[in-house]
């Protein structure tokens, strides 16, 4: 990735490959994780979230890991 020394402009930092969604899934840290993280995850697995909303994209991943509230 290159940046240009803003930390915001970069698109995809090596950090956010290395995030294990599940794991956060599990110890209900979902909401700390960014929404293009989410939405990584979700295009991955082929998951289908219900809108364009941050909450969406954690039911649709908690619902598929069996974790849904």
């Amino acid at each position: 990735c290159e940046t240009n020394g803003s930390p915001g402009n970069a698109k995809k930092s090596k950090d956010d490959e290395n995030i294990d969604v599940e794991a956060a899934a599990k110890s209900h840290l979902l909401s700390k994780l960014t929404i293009p993280i989410l939405k990584d995850y979700c295009r991955d697995k082929k998951l289908k979230a219900s809108g364009t909303k941050k909450q969406d994209f954690i039911d649709a991943i908690q619902s598929h890991l069996g974790l849904a509230q």
